[in-house]
């Protein structure tokens, strides 16, 4: 399925982690996945208590071919911790 940003952009411009740190579009995150494994992907948009995340390869390519990126939701709860932003643009904590 695919990320709308007429959705997203009703929903608010970032999620508070517990750490503090604001999740919005752009930012690259670990996360727990299923079995304990820990995952990097990067937002493409936030809902209340969802990350709509992608890989940075789907993110990558979407941005080259001006479409709206394939994304999963995940539950904000299995955030680790964020890592940065794409383009090196960073976020408010």
């Amino acid at each position: 399925s695919s990320c709308a940003r007429a959705q997203l952009k009703s929903l608010g411009v970032g999620l508070r982690l517990r750490g503090g740190a604001v999740m919005k579009e752009g930012d690259i995150v670990r996360l727990m996945a299923a079995g304990g494994e820990e995952i990097v992907r990067v937002v493409v948009g936030v809902r209340p208590g969802v990350l709509l995340v992608t890989t940075a390869e789907e993110y990558a390519q979407a941005r080259r071919d001006r479409r709206e990126p394939a994304c999963v939701g995940f539950p904000v709860e299995y955030a680790v911790e964020r890592l940065g932003a794409v383009d090196g643009a960073e976020a408010a904590t």
